[in-house]
């Protein structure tokens, strides 16, 4: 499986878990996720797809308290 393809799948796990309550997983996706982007070199676009994750990261901690 390629990278990008497994950065879709780790988003769409993170926000399955979001929706159903699961938040600590849906923060281990979305930080599995972020560490991929930032350990490939190829990726264009990284800086936004990050700061998009980084959003949702803010979502779910706001959610958590």
């Amino acid at each position: 499986m390629n990278i990008t393809k497994k950065i879709k799948k780790l988003l769409q796990e993170a926000e399955l878990y979001h929706a159903q309550g699961l938040l600590n997983e849906a923060m281990e996706k979305y930080n599995s996720a972020t560490k991929l982007i930032r350990n490939n070199e190829q990726l264009k676009g990284e800086q936004n797809l990050i700061k998009g994750i980084s959003k949702k990261i803010l979502a779910l901690k706001n959610d958590i308290l």
